[in-house]
């Protein structure tokens, strides 16, 4: 799994909504997960990806 610390709450539900829109899976809706805001993925390769700030 990969991470990536963004700037915002809106930055995390774009680039989640991104990777499902060019074909990877939804692993984690955006959402308040205890102190972060995070949404998780999945590439095409299968690789999980989580956004939060």
């Amino acid at each position: 799994m990969i991470g990536f610390n963004v700037g915002s709450t809106e930055e995390v539900k774009r680039l989640h909504k991104k990777v499902i829109e060019l074909g990877g899976t939804c692993e984690g809706e955006p959402g308040q997960r205890g102190p972060k805001f995070s949404a998780y993925a999945r590439d095409l390769d299968k690789n999980k990806i989580v956004f939060s700030v």
